[in-house]
Parts: C-alpha cells; sequence; structure tokens
C-alpha cells in the first residue's frame, strides 16, 4: 500500500513539473499571453489583473 502511494505520488509530481517545464515560455518579446476565461466576472478580472501584457477570450457569450 505505502509503495503504490509512492509511486502515485511520485509520477503526479514529474507529471506536474513535465507540464509546467513545457508551458513556460520567455514572454520578454512583447508577445501577448492568451487567455481564456470560463465566465464574465473571471474574464473581467483577467482583463483588469493583466492589462493589456494578455489577451483574454470569454468562452461565454454575453446575453
Amino acid at each position: 500500500m505505502r509503495k503504490k502511494l509512492l509511486t502515485r505520488t511520485a509520477l503526479g509530481i514529474g507529471s506536474f513539473n513535465l507540464a509546467y517545464a513545457a508551458e513556460t515560455e520567455d514572454t520578454s518579446s512583447g508577445k501577448k499571453i492568451n487567455v481564456m476565461a470560463s465566465f464574465y466576472p473571471m474574464y473581467d478580472f483577467a482583463t483588469k489583473v493583466g492589462g493589456d501584457k494578455i489577451e483574454v477570450t470569454n468562452m461565454v457569450p454575453a446575453f
């Protein structure tokens, strides 16, 4: 049981590290970061926090 838990924990941490390493990129080139928001309050929050450094897309259209 302990060996299974240790294996699962190691695989989880390893996959997280691989995903993080694949997603990091140099943003000093002036390129905007793309952000997807699931609903309007998140869209508004991301727009205000990111300002002109991000490109925000709202997935749910406004009525």
